[in-house]
């Protein structure tokens, strides 16, 4: 049995080498079809951007636009190009702990909880 590589590198399920190419074929276009509507396993829980503004007071948003501004460009861009934040990537130890600083771990772990329709 042969294992099918994906897009991202990653293995399929095996397919027999002497199934018929449509067989392979489907596989290839089933794989590509999930990627674009299932998140990527690795990143685990979400909370989207939404959520979290909605999820602040009056207050609080304001303190988060002045500590947005204070903060890494990293963080800056990181900001507006995301539309949720996972808690698994790379930057959400950071951008979490910015919560805590601001706000308190019970608070922050309020604003940041993973978002119902996730």
């Amino acid at each position: 049995m042969k294992r099918i590589s994906t897009l991202r590198g990653k293995d399929t399920f095996p397919l027999a080498s002497e199934a018929p190419s449509w067989a392979h074929d489907l596989a290839r276009q089933i794989e590509r079809a999930l990627s674009r509507y299932l998140p990527d396993p690795n990143l685990g829980p979400v909370t989207y951007k939404s959520d979290i503004v909605y999820r602040m007071t009056l207050a609080e948003r304001a303190d988060f636009d002045t500590l947005l501004s204070q903060t890494t460009p990293t963080m800056r861009l990181l900001w507006g190009a995301i539309q949720a934040v996972y808690h698994r990537a790379e930057f959400f130890p950071e951008f979490y702990g910015m919560f805590v600083e601001e706000y308190g771990m019970a608070r922050a772990d309020e604003i940041l909880a993973v978002s119902d329709r996730a």
